[in-house]
């Protein structure tokens, strides 16, 4: 009995000194690793854009040759053939069709219906044997090696575009493009229905890329910041408190709040006029989490 006694105490101190040297080297190693949630907010950020920013404004319009033609008869009658296809270019006073002239009990010769204009064929309306009147054209002929887009300037947005403004043109039937000209045109009275000016605006068609009748979206360059400061939309948050615009700038690895004056928005930038520099780098991802001063680490 005594024996048990003795080998149940040893244990005891046994385990008692396996738990005291645990307990020590628990207390001397080194800290575990923080976990990533406790190092910070995760943001991304980046430096802004500095640079020239051309602001624009977006209408939308339609394509025709800048010159262009509807090609009617001079007489009725039924049409005898055409001589030209569509695609084929011709020149002014070129004859385009024949038209025999009906009218009974008097015999006519043919008569040759001729293109008022240099251009291409760009469309043939009838068939042979059709009737032929002079309200019904004939054909189209258009200049397609420079296009125009006609459009109209809503009267609030008359001041900010002038004749040879810059514009940009995209269709479509042309993903990816972009086609660079210029406006040639603004009327100087407005159309009482919809108060808008009419206006044209020009470009080049390498290629004859462009088509009569294609649905055309115009941005208008209305003014150009040099060295402007932008960074994305979304990058700005609302500080309903201080009623005004904020961005979150990384320093010292926190976010720390900036009020700032927005200037221009153009598409998906908005122009900072003043409260950052373009040396800052701005938070663009994750500072709708943050607090002014808030711990963040970056991600990529």
């Amino acid at each position: 009995m005594r024996r048990k006694k003795l080998l149940i105490l040893a244990a005891l101190a046994a385990a008692g000194a396996a738990y005291m040297i645990f307990s020590v080297e628990r207390d001397s190693a080194p800290e575990r690793e923080e976990r990533p949630e406790s190092r910070g907010v995760a943001v991304r950020a980046s430096l802004p854009g500095k640079g020239l920013l051309q602001v624009t404004r977006t209408f939308t319009g339609e394509v025709s040759g800048t010159d262009q033609a509807r090609i009617y008869s001079e007489a009725p009658g039924r049409l005898r053939s055409y001589l030209v296809t569509e695609g084929e270019d011709v020149r002014k006073d070129q004859v385009i069709a024949l038209v025999d002239r009906e009218v009974t009990g008097i015999d006519f010769e043919q008569l040759r219906v001729r293109s008022p204009i240099d251009g291409t064929v760009t469309r043939l309306y009838l068939g042979r044997g059709d009737t032929v009147n002079q309200q019904t054209p004939l054909a189209v002929a258009a200049e397609l090696d420079t296009v125009k887009v006609s459009f109209h300037i809503p009267e609030k947005d008359l001041r900010f575009v002038s004749r040879e403004s810059p514009a940009f043109l995209r269709v479509s039937a042309l993903p990816g493009e972009r086609f660079e000209g210029k406006v040639s045109r603004i009327a100087l009275s407005l159309e009482r229905g919809s108060r808008s000016a009419y206006a044209e605006a020009r470009f080049k068609n390498p290629g004859r890329a462009l088509k009569p009748g294609m649905f055309a979206e115009l941005e208008v360059v209305s003014s150009e910041i040099p060295d402007a400061i932008t960074i994305p939309e979304n990058a700005a948050v609302w500080d309903p408190v201080e009623e005004c615009f904020c961005v979150f700038v990384i320093e010292d690895g926190r976010g720390v709040k900036r009020p700032v004056e927005i200037g221009h928005r153009q598409n998906d930038i908005i122009q900072i006029e003043s409260g950052i520099s373009a040396t800052d780098r701005v938070i663009v991802e994750g500072q709708e989490f943050l607090e002014d001063s808030q711990q963040v680490r970056e991600i990529e």
